[in-house]
């Protein structure tokens, strides 16, 4: 994307379903009163449960979800400043559309030579 004549990248987050519903998981044995599950365990096991320490008895949320929250922190820290303002313009990424375009042409050509 370029904006007056400066170009930026946007990038999406990975969101982990595994890592959110291991987050609810812990959140729902805390809010019930049982302490947090250890990680590991004899043979990949859910392990022994420990005793709520510190951060392990506090509620956990998602790396994805945690790294939204920062961004969104950040525009309404940030979003009404003069540096953040500015025409926004969107083109094709043509780093990606060449070489998939070429893919296309060549397994065109061996199913054409089968």
């Amino acid at each position: 994307m370029i904006a007056d004549g400066v170009k930026y990248q946007l990038w999406s987050i990975p969101v982990s379903l595994r890592a959110r519903k291991k987050a609810t998981r812990h959140n729902e044995r805390i809010d019930a009163g049982h302490p947090p599950v250890a990680r590991g365990g004899l043979f990949g096991g859910r392990g022994v449960p420990d005793l709520p320490a510190g951060e392990e008895a506090q509620h956990k949320r998602a790396p994805s979800d945690r790294a939204v929250d920062e961004l969104r922190e950040l525009a309404e820290t940030h979003g009404s400043e003069e540096e953040a303002q500015g025409k926004v313009s969107v083109r094709w990424s043509f780093e990606v559309l060449a070489p998939a375009v070429a893919g296309a042409v060549l397994l065109a050509l061996l199913l054409a030579t089968g």
